[in-house]
């Protein structure tokens, strides 16, 4: 199958006779799937933070971030994921801010 997802939030999963598609949230920078696990992928971007999907189950993610604490002025810190890794043979993931943060 080939997997696909467009800055608006649409994942789409196409297969020879099928396919299947979900929102996964609009100003998606990123998407990656997992080299170790490809049935599963990850997205985020702008106001969009990282999320799991099971590519077999995508009626919801399988994770879901939260962002951090208000900073020390109670403010809110903006999301903006630029990158996502898998780290091979665990189940960490790593990503990037396009905020310098």
């Amino acid at each position: 199958s080939l997997i696909t997802c467009t800055e608006s939030g649409l994942l789409k999963v196409w297969k020879e006779d099928s396919t299947d598609q979900v929102q996964v949230g609009r100003g998606v920078c990123r998407m990656r799937q997992d080299p170790g696990r490809p049935e599963r992928v990850a997205t985020g971007g702008k106001e969009n933070d990282l999320k799991v999907w099971d590519l077999q189950r995508l009626q919801e993610p399988v994770f879901k971030a939260r962002n951090v604490r208000n900073d020390w002025l109670d403010l809110r810190v903006p999301i903006w994921v630029r990158d996502i890794q898998f780290i091979p043979a665990s189940d960490t993931i790593i990503t990037c801010t396009g905020h310098s943060q």
